[in-house]
C-alpha cells in the first residue's frame, strides 16, 4: 500500500510541477485510492488534468466542486481553477483575478517584483514575496482591469543571494474581461 501511494504520488507530483504526460489511466487509478485515503498532490493532479477535459461527467463536476470549495476555503488558490469556467459555476472571486505562477524548489524564497503601467510612463516597482501555495508553487494574485498593463520579475533568493529568473508584462485582454457580472466586470464594461 506505501508503494502504491509513492508510486502515485509521484506521478501526481511531476504532472502537477513539471506538467510530465501522464497515462489517463493512472489518474483513473489516483481517482479511485483517494476515495480510500486522502493524498493531497494526487487530489491536485486529478483536478488539474480535469480541468484539461473538453467536457466533464456529473460525477467529474460534482468531485471538483467539492473539493474547490475546500480549497478556495483554505486559500489555496491555484491558476489552473479559473480552467473549469466553461464546465462549471466556479467561485466569483476567481472570475476577478490574474494569477501568475511559479514553480521552483519549495524551499527557495520567492519575490515578485511589480508595478503597473502609469498612463504618464512612471512605474513605481513593488517587490513582495510569493506564497508557496503548495509544493513548490508559488501563486501572487492581481486585480487587473480592461487594458491595463502589469510588468513583473520573478526574484529567487537561495544563500542570500537573488536571481531573476523570469520576466514578463501581461496585458488584460477584452476577452478575458468577458464572464461574470462580478464588480470587476461591471468595471472593465464602463471602461
Amino acid at each position: 500500500k506505501k508503494l502504491i501511494r509513492a508510486f502515485l504520488s509521484y506521478y501526481a507530483y511531476k504532472y502537477l510541477l513539471n506538467d510530465r504526460l501522464v497515462e489517463q489511466d493512472i489518474f483513473e487509478i489516483m481517482r479511485r485510492e483517494i476515495s480510500y485515503e486522502e493524498n493531497e498532490v494526487c487530489l491536485l493532479a486529478i483536478m488539474k488534468w480535469y480541468s484539461t477535459l473538453e467536457q466533464m461527467t456529473d460525477a467529474q463536476v460534482t468531485f471538483v466542486d467539492m473539493h474547490l470549495n475546500r480549497f478556495e476555503q483554505r486559500d489555496m488558490i491555484l491558476p489552473f481553477f479559473r480552467d473549469f469556467k466553461g464546465s462549471m459555476r466556479i467561485p466569483q472571486n476567481l472570475y476577478d483575478k490574474y494569477y501568475v505562477e511559479y514553480r521552483t524548489d519549495p524551499k527557495k524564497r520567492v519575490k515578485i517584483r511589480y508595478a503597473f503601467e502609469a498612463a504618464h510612463g512612471e512605474s513605481n516597482y513593488i517587490t513582495e514575496e510569493m506564497n508557496n501555495v503548495c509544493y513548490g508553487i508559488f501563486v501572487k494574485e492581481f486585480v487587473l482591469f480592461s487594458n491595463e498593463s502589469l510588468q513583473y520579475y520573478i526574484i529567487e533568493e537561495e544563500d542570500g543571494e537573488e536571481v531573476i529568473t523570469e520576466s514578463m508584462q501581461v496585458r488584460l485582454s477584452p476577452e478575458q474581461t468577458d464572464g461574470e457580472d462580478t464588480k470587476y466586470y461591471q468595471l472593465n464594461e464602463i471602461i
